[in-house]
């Protein structure tokens, strides 16, 4: 099982945590677990993957914050989804903002605090407008767009070409 290149268990009505010891398969490339019912925190000991480079875990309901570095996000690119999990964020300042991970928002508390940080700063918030609060930030919300279908396109096209490398 140490060889395993590829696992995508996407779609397969999964439930419970991600364990930590699928971070025994050194030689893991791709990890699908999206769309099931996994719940819990994402083990940061997957970043520990050497070579890894695609992680799916979108469409799930797992929790907490992202502690991953902008090394590893910047490796992983788009090829690391998350989103759709509403109770998933990333710690604001923790990351740059090019390595954002895609359709993850920021922790509220954090989100809080900064924003309020900023207005009594710089003024920054824009108090007159109908948009109540310019300063806000929400989850990107594909969920439902016809997205899934294609990052299910290509976690199928990553596979294929995962097992004809070898």
């Amino acid at each position: 099982m140490r060889a395993l290149t590829a696992l995508d268990l996407s779609n397969m009505s999964l439930t419970g945590g991600i364990p930590e010891s699928i971070t025994e398969l050194k030689g893991l490339r791709f990890l699908g677990l999206n769309d099931n019912q996994l719940t819990g925190k994402i083990p940061q000991k997957l970043a520990t993957l050497p070579n890894i480079s695609a992680i799916y875990l979108h469409g799930n309901n797992l929790t907490g914050e992202l502690k991953f570095s902008d090394w590893f996000y910047g490796k992983m690119g788009r090829r690391f989804g998350a989103w759709g999990n509403p109770n998933l964020c990333y710690p604001i300042g923790s990351v740059r903002t090019g390595y954002v991970p895609f359709g993850v928002k920021q922790c509220e508390e954090k989100v809080m605090k900064y924003e309020t940080h900023l207005d009594s700063k710089s003024k920054l918030g824009n108090r007159n407008s109908d948009n109540h609060d310019s300063t806000s930030t929400a989850s990107l919300g594909f969920k439902g767009c016809g997205l899934n279908r294609l990052v299910l396109f290509v976690e199928v096209l990553m596979v294929l070409v995962f097992n004809f490398s070898l």
